[in-house]
């Protein structure tokens, strides 16, 4: 084995691929089955092994191939594992899980795919996206990995190695490095790896056989397992031999392609020890007013501070009963609906200094009022806000005219010489003759009444006197001498409806005036 260079170790390496079947896993300075295999009765009928030194709590998410046991995957996401490129999983394949309960969680896999290096070539390291996701609720937990900007403080830290028959040993990092495996079989790519000494060590010491490529290493931090590598090669010194030297596939360098391919499902890698950031979420501003029965919508704009990325973030939306959306979508979200009032929302990531949008579609907005939306969301950098946000609903023409069984806004239904529009503006009846606008003399001067709505604004109508003389020419900015237009409560004060008044003095010969009405929602 040569070493070049510095730093970022470059090596060459002829070493043994890991990918072939065997009838043992990792080879231990002292294998006891008592301490080192994960379970019993694997892999007919896994049960947790209870004196398993490792403590199985951390490691649901460490599954295999149904009926093809020695590959051993490891879950990064809810619906994502991943696994050596040159021993292979295949679309189809049953992925399985033990949970404390020591029950069979499992999943087909709908995808494989591999990962690129950051200079587009081909690493050894495949993911593979799964049918169904493999949620929380069923006692099964997904790895982070460790984010650092210097992967030589890796360098000492113990690992957690698995091996092909669920059997598990412990290593420690030496270094990371470029290693060129040509002559194995796998190129290129970026290794961490890990020496076993022959000489000395402690029982639990192992190094990797045939057969364990695609099996991970653990770092324990932050209370969680973190994934570190997946296994790729083994080697040894010269004749005779003082080591082995065992490579695993570098995650870490992998997460940008990673974080890419997985975000297509709304997920990143998620970080063990993530920096902070701060997100917020607000109502954006409508292209238009949203109306009772009218299509709508509310636009939830997520943003992230200008401190670092966001990864994995998720948004839970809770509606009032009637008045959840139809659809709630977003570029770069996948949205679901969990219930009749509850919609959840995820996404891989949100750059920092970055917005993006939620849009809450209504086919037909429910009844005019407040639309409140209860929101919870969080980030990997972030810890769960809650917010509780509004919009308006204004009343509809639709709306009453559903209600009354009104048609068209131009339309008399009734022939009583108003239009339905003016029957909405002064709250008559649209399919019965009547007439909403009452004249009466008193002394000199002649007082017209007529309803008018009190949140006539909200309707977008627009109720306006006008002036004549001959019936031709009409003003609307001139009101005639000692002629009074006034808004006024009614006697009885009504919530809903005001009065308006025009008093005209009867001292000229002609005097005509009309109340038009505009609908402009």
């Amino acid at each position: 084995m040569s070493v070049i260079g510095r730093g970022l170790l470059r090596m060459i390496i002829s070493a043994t691929l890991l990918c072939a079947d065997s009838a043992s896993a990792l080879i231990h300075r002292l294998y006891d089955p008592v301490r080192h295999d994960r379970f019993t009765g694997f892999p007919s009928n896994p049960v947790h092994n209870p004196s398993f030194a490792f403590d199985g709590s951390r490691y649901t998410g460490v599954g295999w191939i149904k009926n093809q046991w020695n590959r051993q995957v490891a879950l990064v996401s809810p619906k994502h594992v991943v696994f050596a490129k040159h021993y292979g999983l295949s679309v189809g394949n049953v992925v399985q899980f033990l949970n404390m309960e020591n029950e069979i969680v499992e999943s087909v896999i709908a995808s494989v795919a591999v990962v690129p290096d950051d200079d587009g070539s081909d690493s050894d390291v495949i993911i593979a996206t799964l049918q169904t996701a493999v949620k929380s609720l069923s006692g099964v937990t997904f790895f982070p990995y460790y984010r650092t900007d210097t992967p030589t403080s890796l360098r000492g830290l113990p690992l957690v190695v698995f091996g092909q028959t669920a059997r598990v040993g412990r290593g420690v990092i030496d270094d990371m490095a470029e290693v060129d495996a040509t002559a194995a079989g796998l190129g290129m790519f970026e290794a961490v790896w890990f020496r076993y000494d022959i000489a000395a060590g402690t029982d639990d010491d192992c190094y990797l056989n045939i057969g364990d490529s695609g099996s991970p290493s653990f770092y324990y931090t932050n209370s969680q397992a973190t994934l570190i590598g997946l296994h790729a090669a083994v080697g040894a010194d010269d004749e005779p031999a003082t080591a082995y030297y065992n490579y695993d596939s570098f995650i870490l360098p992998l997460v940008p392609m990673l974080n890419a391919m997985m975000e297509t499902q709304g997920y990143h890698m998620q970080q063990a020890n993530p920096l902070g950031t701060m997100l917020s979420v607000s109502i954006g501003a409508s292209a238009s007013l949203r109306r009772e029965m009218c299509s709508g919508d509310v636009d939830l704009i997520v943003s992230n501070a200008v401190t670092n990325d966001a990864n994995n973030v998720s948004m839970r939306l809770s509606f009032a009963a009637g008045r959840s959306p139809d659809t709630v979508a977003g570029a770069g979200w996948i949205c679901e609906a969990v219930s009749a009032t509850i919609w959840e929302c995820r996404r891989g990531g949100l750059a920092k200094n970055s917005a993006t949008t939620i849009a809450c579609h209504w086919d037909e907005l429910p009844a005019a009022g407040p639309l409140s939306v209860a929101v919870q969301f969080d980030s990997d950098e972030t810890s769960l806000i809650m917010q509780n946000l509004s919009a308006t609903i204004k009343p509809s023409y639709k709306a009453w005219a559903a209600a009354t069984g009104a048609g068209l806004p131009g339309m008399d239904d009734d022939k009583d010489g108003y239009q339905n529009v003016q029957e909405y503006a002064f709250g008559s009846n649209p399919l019965q003759a009547d007439q909403p606008l009452t004249l009466v003399c008193t002394g000199n001067q002649l007082v017209s009444s007529f309803p008018r709505r009190r949140d006539a604004e909200d309707r977008a109508l627009l109720y306006q006197v006008d002036f004549s003389s001959d019936l031709a020419d009409w003003t609307t900015t001139t009101t005639p001498s000692q002629t009074i237009v006034a808004i006024v409560e009614r006697a009885a004060v009504h919530p809903d409806w005001m009065v308006g008044k025009i008093t005209v003095p009867m001292d000229e010969a002609k005097r005509f005036f009309r109340v038009t009405v505009t609908l402009d929602e």
